[in-house]
């Protein structure tokens, strides 16, 4: 019996009869000079870039999404274009998983870079398209050690088709193409093959992926 109350837009509250557990946000500071959009569009933004896409809603005028995302929750449509402040692609390619159509923007605040995702999304639906097509040999299945990331039943029943179970805290590129499997399959964090994209070359498939088939974006809140 816990209860969770939102003291801020970023700040909660946890409380049970016996103890208080506080969710402090951390912001990065926004740099003096901030990349600019050329089109219309809405600024979708992580919790740790609230700072920098409210610098950038001011500064531009365009609309500011009204809470953050995370990699499995976008919350509102994008309009012509959305614009994603955030380093790295696995927070853009989430608002791309969720809407194939639209536009969508990485917005690096740090290298001044606007960046469009469309090529890293078919990349990646490439690389997943090829895991399904190809004949696997030899299949292995990353388990993390991390809490909250931990998913021993789904590796077990993988383990019990013949793959070979990884047990593992962190996932880099180089470590997964080292392994020399033929296919992996993720129930780990689902950020594992995306924000490393441009340097994994093993095809990475999350674990509903491989066990409903099924590539679809439009699957997204399933699949990752």
């Amino acid at each position: 019996g816990a209860t969770v109350e939102r003291l801020d837009p970023d700040l909660y509250r946890l409380r049970r009869e016996d103890a208080e557990v506080y969710f402090i946000p951390v912001y990065y500071k926004p740099p003096p000079h901030l990349p600019k959009p050329a089109e219309e569009g809405k600024i979708y933004f992580p919790v740790p870039y609230r700072r920098i896409a409210e610098k950038l809603h001011a500064e531009t005028g365009l609309p500011l999404a009204k809470d953050p995302i995370t990699g499995c929750w976008v919350g509102e449509p994008p309009g012509p274009a959305a614009y994603v402040v955030a380093t790295g692609l696995f927070y853009p390619l989430t608002i791309k998983f969720f809407y194939p159509e639209a536009k969508v923007y990485q917005i690096d605040p740090f290298r001044g870079e606007v960046r469009d995702v469309e090529p890293d999304f078919a990349r990646l639906m490439k690389l997943k398209a090829r895991a399904h097509l190809a004949t696997p040999r030899r299949v292995a299945v990353l388990l993390t050690t991390k809490p909250g990331q931990r998913q021993d039943e789904k590796a077990r029943k993988l383990a019990a088709m013949g793959m070979t179970v990884v047990v593992l805290d962190e996932a880099s590129p180089d470590y997964i193409d080292d392994l020399q499997f033929d296919l992996v399959i993720n129930t780990a964090c689902p950020r594992i093959g995306i924000d490393d994209l441009d340097r994994v070359k093993t095809p990475i498939l999350n674990y509903h992926e491989y066990k409903e088939g099924r590539l679809d974006p439009r699957l997204a809140v399933r699949l990752l």
